[in-house]
């Protein structure tokens, strides 16, 4: 959903509306339909398994940004934040990590500038982030 409305949003910036983004899957809702995604032990061990390799690479994402801040953190005496709104706070990590979202998505390398407005102009894209 969120690659649709980057794309959406990448082709055309001035006419994007994230409510009118077409973010159906038909072959999905067939599926579910009729019940052919139902005790498929197959697809399932699949499904894991790409799930499991996702969820790696999603610590991995936010591990190096980590041991950043507490390179930078150690190094002006700084405690660690208690929350993540005052780590994104401290860091200023909200439009860097929706730059690195919106440029694989895209596959594009835009400014910050085109991030705020995207943020602005979505609020499902902003709230993940």
């Amino acid at each position: 959903m969120v690659r649709l409305l980057i794309v959406d949003h990448f082709n055309n910036p001035a006419a994007f509306n994230w409510k009118t983004v077409d973010v159906r899957a038909p072959g999905y809702e067939q599926g579910i339909r009729e019940g052919k995604f139902f005790g498929d032990q197959q697809l399932s061990a699949q499904q894991n398994k790409e799930q499991s390799e996702q969820k790696k690479a999603y610590k991995k994402v936010f591990a190096k940004p980590r041991e950043e801040l507490e390179r930078v953190l150690a190094a002006y005496g700084e405690a660690q934040p208690a929350t993540f709104r005052e780590a994104i706070a401290q860091t200023g990590r909200t439009s860097r990590m929706g730059k690195w979202i919106y440029d694989r998505a895209a596959e594009t390398d835009v400014n910050e500038a085109t991030i705020k407005e995207f943020m602005d102009a979505c609020p499902p894209f902003r709230a993940m982030i």
